[in-house]
Order: structure tokens, then sequence, then C-alpha cells
């Protein structure tokens, strides 16, 4: 199953949203504006990055330049109850299923969530089009 967590007027969160609804793929969407985000939504989130907190902290956003704190200097368990507070300092999307993640948004690489059979299939068409 793939969870896709959105933020709103994210302009990269609408691509993701669309580029799965045109490869008529299900997803899952959570909406951190609006529904927040659970320490254990988080912490699987976590799980999956490769260098932790700096994947999911968006530093450009509106919510990270107003804080009076130093995010670095924060414990892990700090970090993550302040994201769980302030869930406007992730990066979205984040689409996120039981064996990876992709935080942002990205053309090529949200490819890699097509399912296996489809992508040998518009393979298999490439091939048959190029020997025409």
């Amino acid at each position: 199953m793939i969870l896709l967590y959105i933020s709103v007027n994210s302009s990269s969160c609408r691509k993701a949203r669309l580029w799965f609804n045109d490869h008529h793929i299900s997803f899952t969407e959570h909406n951190v504006t609006s529904e927040g985000i659970s320490r254990k939504q988080l912490l699987r989130i976590m799980g999956k990055t490769v260098n932790g907190t700096s994947d999911i902290l968006c530093t450009r956003s509106n919510a990270y330049k107003s804080l009076k704190i130093r995010v670095n200097n924060l414990s892990f368990n700090d970090f993550v109850s302040l994201i769980c507070r302030i869930p406007e300092l992730l990066k979205t999307p984040i689409i996120l299923t039981n064996d990876s993640i992709q935080i942002g948004f990205n053309q090529d690489e949200i490819r890699s969530f097509i399912p296996h059979n489809i992508r040998a299939e518009e393979i298999m068409d490439l091939e048959r089009k190029s020997v025409v």
C-alpha cells in the first residue's frame, strides 16, 4: 500500500497525486496540515530515510524560518515532538510503502512506484516498437 503524505498549497504534492491518478495507482492520502502526524507515523517515515532528520525537515518553510530554536541542537525525541506539534516543518510529499520512501516529487524516481508487472509490459511495448 502506498501512503502519500501531503500538505496544503504544495505544487509538488499536487503533482504526486496527479501522477498516481494518471497511472491508475491506488494510494492513501494523509494531509499533515489538516490531520497532523502521529509519533508512530513519523517514526515509520524516519526509519526509512537515509539521512534521518535532514531528509524530512523543510528548512525553506515559513514554519521553520519562524522557529526561535536551533533544530540541530534538539535531541531526537525533542525533534520528533516538534514535528508532531508543527507538521508544516515536514518536506512533502512523502511517498511511503513497506519497502521504500520518496521525499519530494521527482518525475523519474516516482516511477519506482509503478508495479513491476506494469513496468515490464511498458518495456516490452517499447522493445516491440523499436523492432518495427
